[in-house]
């Protein structure tokens, strides 16, 4: 097949971008012709993808969604393949994957963060938000799309009940990892190194935080808890990188708790910190599917997620790990964080943990995907991964 990827970054620096890489390098293993179509590429993969540079204006958030949307549009018009995905806010393609979930529903959680009213119309109103909405409305109507690939039945729910979309044009396809590369004996090649480096000693147990977005994924909720814990030897690890980082280091030291949070920035080879951890926490007011989940999970860590996190729907309550009802209930945070400080408890849920984390292969992901492609072309058999 050729197929052509519609994303605005191919770089793998975060967020959807190293599902799309890795996507991309699945399929030409397989013998597939990939083009992508973007405007920030990582050189080194030109000798096996074709890149065909999408102009942008950069002057301003809103106009890079909108100029990005527009550009690839018009120039996709020019070439014709068997098949073009599309990861973002594009304005047609034959598949949609939909990493980010419903743009509306999101803006509904993400409102309530703020306390401040006028913060809470400037954010609804804003021009990129408003962009962002004119484009998945149009994305989400029939004849720009030929079938849509939802990262969880939630991110299902929300694109029907938003767009009135057709049960049978949307196609759940959970995330898929790399058990090689997420795998328990990192923490014999890589804990002790990380601890080291950080200075926390062997009886400390640490909690993992990663991701970027602090404020969606509920970073200040999770300072807070900590802020409630007193007396146990327990450090935060948080893992990521956030423009505001100042005004989470200024609310650790008003919760006097600065020694026990450990602000690490971005970093490469994030399976070594999961090696280095005991718990991983993720308290998002909105997530369509947690990969860093799966990734800890497959280290054999049990999480702490929220309802609203599309991996709610594959682990039980208890048994994996916990799930928070309400992102902002510190008591209940708190409660799970005390339950998990039990080192049996952490066995028994990091082991199951591991066990379902090995039925989410990345090969699993694609040949579903290929499926997908083989569904619109019409092929009557699927194509083997």
């Amino acid at each position: 097949m050729k197929i052509a990827f519609v994303y605005r970054k191919f770089t793998k620096t975060g967020g959807v971008e190293p599902y799309v890489i890795t996507l991309a390098e699945k399929l030409l293993d397989s013998g597939h012709e990939v083009h992508v179509f973007c405007n920030e590429w990582n050189n080194k993969y030109r000798n096996r993808i074709k890149f065909h540079k999408v102009p942008i204006i950069k002057f301003c958030k809103s106009l890079r969604i909108a100029s990005f949307a527009f550009f690839s549009y018009t120039m996709l018009k020019k070439h014709d393949y068997d098949i073009v995905h599309g990861f973002g806010k594009t304005f047609k393609q034959d598949i949609l994957r939909t990493g980010d979930g419903c743009h509306k529903e999101f803006l509904r959680y993400y409102i309530k963060t703020y306390k401040n009213p006028i913060s809470k119309f400037l954010v609804k109103n804003s021009l990129s938000n408003k962009i962002s909405l004119f484009i998945e409305k149009k994305q989400f109507q029939k004849g720009n799309y030929k079938k849509i690939i939802a990262v969880s039945k939630r991110c299902k729910e929300e694109i029907k009940r938003n767009y009135g979309v057709p049960d049978e044009d949307i196609i759940v396809i959970y995330n898929g990892i790399d058990l090689e590369r997420f795998n328990p004996n990192n923490k014999v090649r890589y804990r002790e190194e990380i601890r080291k480096q950080y200075k926390i000693s062997d009886d400390e147990v640490v909690l993992l935080y990663v991701g970027s977005g602090f404020r969606r994924k509920g970073v200040e909720y999770l300072i807070e808890a900590i802020g409630n814990l007193k007396n146990i030897k327990l450090r935060l690890l948080i893992v990521g990188g956030e423009e505001n980082i100042w005004h989470y280091k200024k609310l650790t030291k008003k919760l006097k708790i600065d020694e026990k949070i450990i602000f690490a920035g971005e970093q490469p080879m994030i399976e070594r910190f999961y090696a280095a951890a005991d718990i991983f926490i993720l308290l998002s007011v909105y997530e369509p599917f947690s990969n860093t989940c799966l990734e800890a999970m497959a280290l054999g860590l049990p999480i702490i997620i929220t309802r609203i996190n599309g991996v709610s729907e594959i682990i039980e309550n208890g048994k994996q790990g916990l799930i928070i009802e309400n992102p902002g209930d510190i008591k209940q945070i708190k409660d799970a964080i005390t339950n998990l400080l039990n080192k049996d408890n952490r066995t028994r849920m990091g082991k199951s943990a591991r066990e379902l984390a090995c039925q989410f292969t990345i090969e699993k992901n694609i040949q579903e995907v290929i499926n997908v492609y083989n569904k619109v072309l019409g092929n009557v058999e699927d194509t083997a991964y």
